[in-house]
């Protein structure tokens, strides 16, 4: 089995909701994987001056190398505010998964 970084990235709820948001160019908000590979992540402009919404990495489980599952902080005038758009850990899966992309949970 060959090891590799699993790149998850935001839940289905996330993805709604920068969907209509206006995508920056922020070659600085990236992650990295198991051999220091640049993963880029997201950066999206607020509906108000000085809002943005950065995509963070928020869990990186074990699973034949990392799974890299990301959550959108809030950012007002540069100030970090809340990680919305959380996954979450569910021990009871269906079928085996690792994860549930449409009810934004996980379990490695």
């Amino acid at each position: 089995m060959s090891r590799s970084t699993q790149y998850i990235g935001l839940n289905a709820e996330a993805i709604a909701f920068v969907s209509n948001l206006k995508k920056v160019d922020d070659p600085s908000n990236k992650t990295f994987g198991m051999f220091e590979e640049d993963v880029p992540l997201g950066t999206w402009e607020g509906p108000v001056p000085g809002l943005f919404y950065k995509e963070e990495l928020q869990a990186s489980p074990w699973s034949s190398g990392p799974m890299l599952f990301t959550a959108i902080r809030v950012i007002k005038d540069g100030v970090n505010g809340s990680l919305l758009y959380q996954w979450r850990e569910d021990p009871f899966l269906s079928k085996g998964r690792e994860f549930c992309f449409e009810h934004g949970t996980y379990w490695v």
